[in-house]
């Protein structure tokens, strides 16, 4: 019972002292906003911390995929200077190639051709795409922002191997396609430069080879080669043979080539106008193509040769004894020796006055041409005082 007692006492007393304290006061609005904001800032704080002290998470593939590998670094590849010009190629000579055994004889690029480069990416703003390149007379080629190259003696191949190793120094391997993926063992492999798929070169225009068809033809001079000419193919572009070709007289000169003394060919057109592939000869840089005049007219125009400055040296002769011969009948009181001095200086005189064409010498030679002739009529009336109303007026 004293137990009990007491603890009935004590509560009683607990309660007396909750009654007496006042009930607790409610925050304000104002202050309740503020106590929310600031535990917002304390969360926010506490979240950012613990994500800079955690690694980021790795995004992991698709499942059955495997993440693609990363690009390698740049390989090593010599620079554009590497790239040397191919020597020439000897042309065979026994037998020569023809129209049924072509050989291809290696394009080398020299000035003035023309060539086309183009890049399937480049750097914003700077594209290299398009237009025809003149190889100048230095032998090299703009590309524009991305420099100048030097591709003469080179092939086409070697021209875009140089290219692209020259282009390394601005754009990066990835995007010149010097290494590619490797589906089957998921690795990059190297590319060769000349086997890039992101940079194409070629040839436009053949202008630095040539070969001639001279002789009688319509249309002789200066024709381009392109690789696989043969000689029907050259008399074709020169509009056939003329009237005056000997067209058993055809022969075909190849100049000396890589070590290789020159050669002579006799070319049997009749044969190659019957399909003989054999005796149709294929065209080189620089091969002479020589038609001849047919015989009878060769020797009709070396005779003429001879014949025109003999007639007109005859001619002049028979005038100026014409002319002396007159001299002789109008003056036949004066002495011989003075007639004879005196047609003579005539006749030089005339015959320089026709010797010159124009000029100076010429005015001077009618000049003197004409003082001598009036010195010859008055002369003449001297001696023959009775025929003065009739005097001839003076030459021109």
């Amino acid at each position: 019972m004293n137990r009990l007692g007491s603890m009935v006492v004590v509560l009683t007393l607990m309660g007396m002292l909750g009654a007496d304290d006042p009930p607790a006061r409610e925050p304000s609005k104002p202050e309740a906003g503020k106590n929310q904001r600031r535990a917002t800032d304390k969360n926010q704080r506490r979240m950012t911390k613990s994500r800079k002290a955690e690694p980021p998470p790795s995004v992991a593939p698709p499942s059955g995929e495997k993440p693609s590998p990363a690009p390698p670094d740049r390989h090593d590849l010599p620079g554009p200077d590497s790239v040397k010009p191919t020597p020439l190629v000897p042309i065979p000579d026994s037998p020569p190639p023809h129209e049924g055994k072509l050989f291809d004889l290696p394009i080398i690029i020299e000035p003035p051709d023309m060539l086309i480069v183009e890049v399937l990416e480049a750097l914003p703003g700077r594209p290299l795409s398009g237009g025809d390149r003149l190889v100048r007379p230095d032998g090299t080629i703009s590309l524009g922002f991305y420099g100048d190259v030097h591709v003469r003696g080179l092939t086409l191949p070697q021209a875009k191997e140089k290219i692209v190793l020259h282009l390394r120094r601005t754009l990066p391997d990835e995007v010149l396609q010097l290494v590619i993926l490797d589906p089957s063992l998921d690795t990059f492999s190297p590319v060769a430069p000349r086997d890039s798929l992101a940079v194409f070169v070629d040839m436009t225009s053949y202008n630095s080879k040539h070969y001639y068809v001279q002789g009688a033809v319509t249309a002789p001079g200066e024709l381009p080669f392109t690789g696989r000419e043969t000689v029907l193919d050259a008399i074709n572009r020169a509009r056939g043979l003329l009237p005056t070709a000997d067209a058993r007289n055809i022969r075909l000169h190849r100049p000396a080539r890589a070590g290789r003394a020159a050669h002579d060919y006799r070319v049997d057109l009749e044969a190659i106008q019957k399909g003989d592939a054999e005796k149709n000869f294929q065209l080189f840089p620089g091969d002479r193509l020589i038609v001849d005049r047919d015989r009878l007219i060769r020797a009709t125009v070396q005779q003429d040769r001879i014949n025109v400055p003999f007639h007109a040296l005859t001619n002049r002769i028979r005038e100026v004894s014409l002319m002396a011969n007159e001299f002789a009948t109008a003056t036949p009181n004066m002495r011989p020796e003075d007639r004879e001095k005196l047609i003579r200086n005539w006749a030089e005189l005339w015959l320089r006055a026709a010797g010159n064409s124009d000029g100076p010498a010429r005015e001077a030679a009618e000049g003197a041409f004409l003082e001598l002739s009036l010195k010859f009529v008055r002369a003449t009336d001297s001696k023959n005082p009775q025929k003065t109303e009739q005097r001839p007026s003076a030459p021109r």
